[in-house]
């Protein structure tokens, strides 16, 4: 058995040896269902919103006790860190939460992505339905030029993260390249 979320990522070679499964993902009343009643909606709402359709995700993000306040974290920086002075203060605050800097990046884009479809007048599509009006106000700040080079930026971010790099400066960078292309793309 062979699992990928990405088939493209796999050698011809390999595909050809293999059976191809494509399983669909679970809508979000799916999930609300298999999870129950017993997890409340303020968590379970954007557990369920952020996870793709995956159970898996939802079951992780739910088992996670910072998951809540990784989210808070990621929406209070895209709203208040207006210059580079802020920049120590959230550095700080990531850093201090390192062992969910996957599940932050992850959180950052959607609410990039959340704000890009606001942009394309694609409100329909929003995740995090719950800070919808947080996000309405930040697409305000943030063009869909800047939100496409930011996402980028994370995703370069991501792949350094594989190899030995310093984390501080990485979350510096990064913190500095969502300031300076935020200002830069100005609309």
């Amino acid at each position: 058995v062979l699992l990928t979320k990405n088939i493209n990522s796999l050698l011809p070679t390999i595909i050809s040896r293999c059976e191809k499964y494509s399983l669909p993902m679970f809508t979000k009343e799916e999930l609300i269902m298999m999870i129950g009643s017993d997890v409340s909606s303020f968590k379970l709402l954007p557990a369920i919103e952020n996870s793709n359709g995956y159970y898996g995700k939802v079951y992780n993000y739910l088992n996670n006790e910072k998951f809540t306040q990784t989210l808070d974290l990621c929406l209070h920086m895209l709203k208040n860190m207006k210059n580079s002075s802020q920049i120590l203060a959230y550095s700080a605050k990531i850093i201090k939460n390192k062992e969910n800097f996957e599940l932050f990046l992850t959180l950052l884009q959607n609410l990039l992505m959340d704000i890009s479809y606001i942009h394309s007048n694609c409100e329909n599509l929003i995740k995090n339905t719950l800070c919808k009006e947080d996000l309405i106000n930040l697409s305000a700040e943030f063009s869909l030029k800047a939100i496409v080079q930011i996402v980028a930026n994370l995703d370069k971010i991501k792949e350094k993260l594989k190899f030995n790099v310093n984390f501080n400066i990485i979350v510096d960078a990064m913190l500095l390249n969502i300031l300076e292309v935020k200002h830069k793309c100005k609309k």
